[in-house]
């Protein structure tokens, strides 16, 4: 391919071209986010997955493509404007550094709005009751447990409001999106409601025996051990109200328990 002007081994970039870079997730529009979803699904697996995904994200950002690598540099193509232009390889790392945050997908505090036409509830899942939180919540272990991502199928439905006898054909690309959204929501649920819950990663594996005494303990808690006041809670309570009741049960038992120590 034939450069546009003549290039200088210090590279155009760093003299005629600005380019607008994302500095976190909720900079990114809803095509930028579908995108790099789509890194993840791409890569995943890969030994750099990680670091593939940043460099892709970054050219993505920048409007460019990589044509191919000279002794000169690495040349690109800038779509928007038609140029090319030779990019000096000892810049790419402190380029590459300035999208370090698409790796941490656990800080990620958006989500695809719509799938297949159906609109998602809001990422803290406010508008989402939490009976279905608690149904989510085990389908998003039976996938942790088997690395089985259909078992994340259900799971859509719920977050996509697909309505009822509908139904959407669903591709890995959904499943790694929805698995995204609640790592995500996981992790801010931690910061949120700490007493209560753990941030993600952290603490053992959890088993699907282990998991339904956990669900079961958290209903017996909301309900007082009043099993009349069940249906209200699962299906007329909100998850977010569900959570900061809980969170503060426990903040409140973290109190007494120190009370208790101190007076020994």
């Amino acid at each position: 391919m034939k450069t546009s002007r003549k290039t200088r081994r210090s590279s155009l970039l760093t003299e005629r071209m600005v380019f607008k870079i994302p500095n976190g997730w909720q900079k990114l529009s809803q095509g930028q986010l579908r995108y790099i979803i789509s890194l993840y699904n791409i890569y995943d697996g890969r030994a750099d997955m990680m670091g593939m995904i940043a460099t892709a994200a970054l050219f993505h950002f920048m409007g460019c493509r990589v044509d191919s690598e000279t002794k000169d540099g690495i040349l690109c193509y800038r779509v928007s404007t038609g140029e090319t232009f030779l990019l000096n390889p000892e810049f790419l790392p402190d380029m590459i550094a300035t999208v370090e945050w698409v790796k941490r997908p656990n800080e990620m505090r958006c989500r695809l709005a719509v799938l297949h036409h159906c609109a998602a509830v809001s990422f803290d899942l406010r508008d989402l009751m939490f009976g279905n939180y608690l149904v989510c919540e085990n389908y998003y272990q039976a996938w942790m447990a088997s690395h089985d991502w259909t078992k994340l199928s259900p799971m859509v439905d719920i977050l996509y409001q697909v309505p009822e006898g509908g139904k959407m054909v669903k591709t890995q690309f959904d499943y790694v999106a929805t698995a995204m959204w609640w790592t995500a929501v996981k992790d801010y649920y931690g910061q949120l409601f700490p007493h209560f819950l753990r941030r993600t990663g952290e603490g053992e594996s959890v088993t699907q025996d282990v998991l339904r005494e956990y669900t079961d303990a958290q209903i017996r808690l909301l309900t007082k051990g009043d099993v009349t006041k069940e249906e209200y809670i699962l299906n007329h309570t909100s998850t977010l109200r569900a959570l900061t009741e809980l969170d503060a049960q426990a903040r409140e038992n973290e109190e007494l328990k120190r009370i208790m120590q101190k007076n020994k």
